[in-house]
């Protein structure tokens, strides 16, 4: 439940040092060994596309983001050290301010800590930013801005007191999971001016201590990126970077601007202040990076895709490459071609997990259907089940190679085999991605016996449902969602028996007596079998985060999707 925090409390608390002894700082990195055990997600949407963020990870520890995120060691990671020597010119003479109309956002505008990033951060249409993408002219929308202390770049090997990052996504896009533009200003301290923009945001440069609630507080005026012009026309340096935080994503072009504009030591303090109280003590950012060859480009207007082949061809060549989808289209042969999952486009209205994206266009392919859901499955309560934590997903299975019932098909019977459960759903309904997805596997009967007309890769029927934040779940309850016992069982991957009867047809009755929608596609995870027919819901049941946190598995949920730009991309051109 929100609380506020007095400004006489939080006065005593920094005086008394209490802060600090919450966060439990300390300066000596860790062994990976002696991490506490965190829940793996945290309710924050992400600009990066996810409804629930990463929670399994902190700075003290940023050395061992690599053993659960793969891309955490990859070849384009952020930040870096701006070596200006060894930035490439090119004649470029092109500023951010000439590409960028940049404009206030709301009044009064909401800020918020980011628990994900470690900033202080407001949401909102800040203007534009044009960059040549190729031979071509490409529109990024500016979303958010972002301030933290001290700063993530370096230039030349010096740090400086305060950042400011303001986050684009492509105005085609829904988010920045594919693609995304963050143009960096860099503050040092100053003893003759403050930051205007850290004033606006709240943190003023006075001796008054903060009054600020953790559900967030207004600006004291409208957020404008344009109060750092002097820095945006100055000289920038471009690189290809990632998301500066687990899942460390490579889908970043970073814009760090040399020159840095003054800010009040007593700003920065309340900064660091505020994100030690609400972020458990990590204040502190990752280390700079290594360079790993990249290419610094000075005063450049040109913008990357995502660029994380290098890091898959790694993993590929070390035998990881499946800890992360992103490599699985150009390291796993059939992911290549694979056509799942979707965005799924309903006429019917849906529930959102947070803001609502930009819709996105509907597979060729779906089509809806006015058929009832309950004229077709026949599934029955199953007693016996053994639950078995997997690599991507929590799978459920009956004993004694029994069924969950069947469904009836054109006249064809399929057999449901396996029940499964993922944190961050993978098809996305009107643009949305949820907090999880359930699908329930179905083989067409007499594809598992062996015999003359044994099928080595069997005829498939994927049910899909998702799954939105809000009450508990009691289907997911009955799996051991929400009881010690099965959280540890899951971690150490661990099989163990259900904790009741499993009753598809009443645990997800909110969504099959929805709307759903038929698509031809393929497996979701590798090796992306094609032929898999799917009928995905667009109504989410409900489930709440302490049973989602107990799906703590060795691919994070946030590195198991596949982006449905994927089959676009691949069938539409």
């Amino acid at each position: 439940m929100p609380w506020e925090v007095r400004p006489k409390l939080f006065a005593l608390l920094v005086a008394q040092g209490a802060v600090h002894l919450c966060a439990g700082v300390d300066p000596v990195q860790l062994p990976c060994s002696q991490r506490p055990q965190l829940d793996p997600y945290m309710v924050e949407s992400s600009p990066f596309g996810w409804p629930l963020a990463p929670n399994d990870w902190s700075f003290r520890h940023a050395h061992c983001w690599a053993q659960d995120y793969l891309f955490c060691n990859g070849k384009r990671q952020s930040p870096i050290d701006i070596a200006t020597v060894n930035s490439s010119n090119n004649n470029g003479s092109s500023t951010i301010a000439s590409a960028a109309k940049y404009k206030a956002g709301a009044t009064p505008q909401q800020v918020r800590v980011s628990k994900y990033m470690r900033t202080v951060m407001a949401s909102g249409d800040f203007g534009t930013l044009e960059l040549k993408h190729g031979d071509r002219t490409k529109e990024y929308e500016a979303i958010q801005v972002h301030i933290t202390s001290e700063s993530l770049h370096t230039i030349d090997g010096k740090s400086y007191d305060g950042e400011m990052m303001i986050l684009h996504k492509p105005k085609d896009q829904p988010d920045m999971s594919r693609d995304g533009v963050i143009v960096s200003v860099l503050f040092q301290h100053s003893s003759s001016g403050d930051s205007s923009i850290f004033d606006t945001f709240g943190f003023k440069d006075d001796d008054v201590p903060m009054a600020f609630a953790d559900s967030g507080w207004v600006s004291s005026a409208a957020i404008n990126p344009n109060e750092t012009n002097s820095a945006l026309a100055g000289v920038s340096y471009r690189y290809e970077g990632s998301v500066p935080v687990p899942p460390c994503s490579e889908s970043v072009t970073w814009f760090v601007l040399r020159q840095p504009l003054a800010v009040s030591p007593k700003q920065t303090k309340k900064v660091k202040d505020m994100l030690r109280m609400y972020t458990g003590g990590d204040w502190r950012k990752r280390p700079p990076v290594a360079h790993s060859g990249r290419t610094i480009a000075q005063n450049s207007l040109q913008a990357t895709s995502a660029h994380f082949q290098l890091t898959c061809a790694a993993a590929a060549q070390a035998g990881n490459n499946l800890q992360s989808a992103r490599c699985w289209e150009n390291t796993v042969p059939k992911c290549g071609s694979s056509r799942s999952p979707v965005n799924i486009v309903s006429s019917a209205p849906v529930p959102t997990p947070g803001p609502s994206p930009t819709l996105a266009p509907a597979p060729a392919h779906a089509s809806s259907t006015a058929v009832l859901f309950s004229n077709l499955a026949r599934y029955k309560t199953q007693d016996q089940v053994t639950v078995v934590p997997g690599k991507y997903t929590l799978d459920v299975v009956p004993t004694n190679n029994g069924s969950f019932g069947h469904l009836l098909l054109h006249g064809r019977t399929y057999t449901a085999v396996k029940l499964s459960v993922r944190a961050i759903a993978a098809h996305t309904i009107n643009g949305v991605r949820h907090h999880g997805e359930i699908v329930i596997e179905h083989v067409l009967y007499g594809d598992r016996f062996t015999g003359p007309n044994y099928h080595p890769e069997p005829h498939r029927v994927m049910v899909s449902v998702p799954i939105t934040l809000g009450s508990e779940s009691p289907l997911l309850r009955h799996l051991g969602l929400g009881y010690s016992a099965s959280k540890q069982a899951i971690h150490d991957l661990h099989p163990y028996p259900s904790i009741g009867k499993v009753d598809l047809m009443g645990g997800l009755e909110e969504s099959f007596s929805h709307d759903w929608v038929w698509y031809n596609g393929s497996l979701l995870y590798p090796d992306c079998t094609e032929s898999v027919k799917w009928m995905v819901f667009t109504t989410p049941i409900s489930a709440n985060l302490y049973q989602l946190n107990y799906l703590d598995l060795p691919v994070s949920g946030v590195d198991s999707v596949r982006d449905y730009e994927n089959y676009h991309k691949a069938h539409h051109g």
